[in-house]
């Protein structure tokens, strides 16, 4: 049995990623050193939990991360149809633009990985009108009038975000609160502010992606996501761009100096000591690892946090019962459907059916899904995988497709997520964000995830490095 230590030999970096992808890291490159302090443990080898353990390295901290998946990345996850890995499927993060990745471009840069066009929600196909998935019609063209109106109310929202938004409410955990014009449905703001055409855009461009209903949606995080270029890309006049975002994630953990667990999952923690103490399993035993503090970087709803076996203060108990995730699954599926149109489904109702799909390479007959459930709904997974399978084949019959009938056997992959961790509008006008950003510290504890600010890669890494630079 491997000693639990706090740093690692460094191998190069090559040989590193192919370690971690196969699960073997922080058993091939242990070794022990005398007399060193118990480190920073992370709970959470995404984004974050990878951001984390940056920067406190950078701080000459100690570290080492427990992940439950047999992988890095969180919910940066790709399926891959050829050995190569060329052909990525992703199961959860995709796009990105230049302006607002700001801490995650450099990331993205020193992987190396290709980069292709972003998708175009002005485009493709709509389905499911009526609520039959066989009727499936273009999504019908922008007129001159609208683009007119769409371009002036994009130049108004651009210009109000930049000078009323950005430089008070953008800073991660809310630290200033936020305001009860911020806290309402997103709906709600735009109709009080008089755009009437970017609704319709921004619905496109939440619901899809995992954001909730436009209707519950509180502004504020709709505001942070919708950056003025990435409403621009959602509008076809700012370039985004693909990329593989789980090999960008492997690149980054190899630089990570501590270790990394690897389907190892946190099955208790003790916090009645001096500091905190982990017990989690691998490879069928378990194992203690003493910390210095703990941070957990995943949603911290009640579900994940019974789940690691934490007793909670009531404070945090009170906390986290008011965190909302919605229900969010991708998947990868093999179809017929034509490159690179893609699909939306009209209505955008929480229906745990796929309310988009597209086929992102020609070379592969795999089509990327997201299928969308109600905020705090938990169908079984079966049942998700049988509306895949049944509205996807229906909307090739809509097509006219040879043999558009598809069985089980075309779902090559699917996830479920926790996906956007939020608080509602009510708890956001009371101040529950000061609440949350009181839970920082207290017994050697700190949380970090897409809760700090927003569910993006881009968020999470900056909630990570945000962490590091307040707390250490």
């Amino acid at each position: 049995m491997l000693m639990t230590l706090s740093r690692i030999v460094r191998l190069p970096k090559v040989i590193s990623g192919f370690l971690i992808n196969l699960g073997l890291r922080s058993r091939v490159l242990a070794l022990t050193l005398p007399n060193t302090p118990a480190p920073i443990c992370i709970v959470g080898a995404g984004p974050s939990g990878l951001a984390i353990a940056h920067e406190l390295e950078a701080k000459d901290y100690a570290t080492v991360l427990f992940e439950k998946q047999p992988t890095v990345g969180g919910k940066c996850q790709s399926f891959y149809d050829q050995p190569d890995g060329t052909l990525y499927h992703p199961l959860g993060a995709l796009i990105f633009t230049n302006q607002t990745w700001v801490n995650t471009l450099p990331i993205i840069e020193a992987s190396g990985l290709p980069l292709s066009p972003g998708p175009n929600v002005t485009s493709g196909f709509i389905y499911g009108a009526g609520f039959t998935a066989s009727l499936v019609v273009p999504v019908p063209p922008v007129t001159d009038a609208q683009k007119a109106l769409l371009a002036s109310e994009f130049q108004r929202y651009a210009a109000f975000w930049t000078a009323n938004f950005a430089p008070k409410y953008t800073a991660l955990r809310y630290t200033n609160g936020v305001p009860k014009e911020f806290s309402v449905p997103i709906t709600q703001w735009l109709q009080s502010q008089g755009f009437k055409a970017l609704p319709q855009v921004m619905e496109l461009g939440m619901v899809p992606f995992g954001y909730g209903d436009i209707k519950q949606t509180p502004a504020i995080y709709a505001l942070q996501y919708f950056t003025p270029d990435v409403l621009g890309a959602f509008l076809g006049v700012v370039p985004s761009y693909n990329v593989d975002f789980h090999q960008v994630m492997v690149h980054y953990a190899a630089s990570v100096q501590g270790e990394i667990h690897l389907n190892a999952p946190v099955i208790a923690i003790d916090r009645s000591g001096e500091t905190p103490v982990i017990t989690y399993s691998q490879g069928g035993s378990s194992f203690n690892q003493h910390c210095a503090k703990v941070v957990f970087a995943f949603p911290p709803t009640l579900e994940n946090l019974r789940a690691i076996n934490m007793p909670l203060t009531s404070q945090e108990a009170e906390v986290f019962s008011k965190v909302g995730i919605t229900a969010y699954w991708a998947s990868a599926v093999e179809t017929k459907l034509d490159f690179p149109k893609p699909y939306y489904q009209m209505p955008l109702e929480p229906l745990n059916t796929p309310v988009a799909f597209i086929r992102i390479f020609n070379e592969s007959p795999i089509t990327t899904a997201w299928s969308w459930g109600a905020i705090g709904s938990n169908p079984p997974l079966e049942l998700v995988t049988d509306l895949l399978v049944d509205t996807i084949s229906q909307v090739q019959v809509g097509l006219g497709l040879e043999s558009p009938i598809i069985g089980q056997d075309a779902v090559k992959d699917i996830r479920k997520w926790d996906y956007f961790p939020h608080f509602g509008s009510a708890d956001l006008a009371a101040g529950v964000y000061a609440e949350y950003n009181s839970l920082q510290g207290q017994q050697n504890t700190y949380f970090s995830s897409g809760l700090n600010g927003f569910e993006l890669v881009e968020f999470a890494i900056r909630a990570g490095k945000d962490l590091v630079a307040t707390f250490f």
